[in-house]
């Protein structure tokens, strides 16, 4: 019998701004979802599904199991930051 390969918990923290085309997300220290310029920013057409779309984008590039939580850490007029809680991949 194998025993399961347990999920490392993690977490990042990430951008959430109003851009020149809509409002998009960031990541700030997952070197591959930064972009190769540290500029790369992934869209959120609908703000009450950040949690979604985030998951989403880090489970497609093999970053994490699943999210398990977010929280907003500071708030500006056109931008937020957001800890996100996740099981690493």
């Amino acid at each position: 019998m194998t025993e399961a390969k347990k999920s490392t918990r993690a977490e990042v923290i990430i951008l959430v701004c109003n851009l020149t085309f809509g409002r998009g997300f960031h990541f700030c220290s997952i070197e591959k979802l930064q972009g190769t310029d540290a500029d790369l920013w992934f869209p959120l057409a609908d703000p009450a599904r950040l949690f979604e779309a985030v998951e989403s984008v880090m489970q497609m590039n093999g970053i994490a199991h699943n999210v398990t939580g977010l929280d907003v850490i500071a708030e500006y007029p056109t931008c937020k930051d957001v800890r996100v809680r996740y099981n690493a991949a």
